[in-house]
């Protein structure tokens, strides 16, 4: 709880059973505990909240894990499906890799996967991800034409639209 000047809680805090520590503003940020209760230290706050976030994180990260391992059929999958796909856009669009790794030579590609798939290999490989997942959001910005491939000079080149 942070109770700023002019807030009921703050002026009657001691009514309320409150002891505020800081008037320093800047550790009113919701990551410090600046109050305490006589059967709740900041201390207690402090570790209790360090001890759900970090909870928490390792609950998101193995439901982004399971997501993109195509396990994860819990109830957020539908969000958890938005969250890899933000990610995965921004990896590619942070570390430039269509550009990088989409110059694909015509000897390269197959018939049945066409040049998506080996800019899809390519992209799992320098990502660490999953063929199939790849393969999956490629084709779902393709599809989107928010990457256009170009054929020339015997060359199959991806962009971004």
């Amino acid at each position: 709880m942070s109770p700023f000047p002019g807030t009921k809680i703050r002026e009657k805090a001691a009514e309320y059973g409150l002891k505020i520590l800081t008037d320093d503003w800047s550790l009113y940020d919701a990551d410090h505990a600046v109050t305490e209760t006589e059967g709740v230290s900041a201390r207690e706050v402090q570790n209790f909240a360090q001890s759900f976030f970090g909870k928490l994180s390792a609950n998101i990260e193995e439901m982004k894990r399971g997501t993109i391992a195509g396990t994860y059929q819990g109830p957020f999958r539908e969000d958890m499906e938005k969250r890899v796909e933000v990610d995965f856009a921004w990896k590619l669009l942070s570390g430039d890799l269509i550009e990088d790794k989409g110059m694909i030579p015509r000897s390269e590609v197959h018939a049945e996967s066409g040049p998506l798939g080996p800019l899809a290999k390519r992209l799992a490989g320098s990502l660490s991800l999953p063929l199939s997942f790849v393969e999956i959001k490629l084709r779902k910005l393709a599809d989107r034409k928010c990457l256009l491939c170009r054929e020339e000079d015997g060359m199959f080149r991806w962009e971004w639209r």
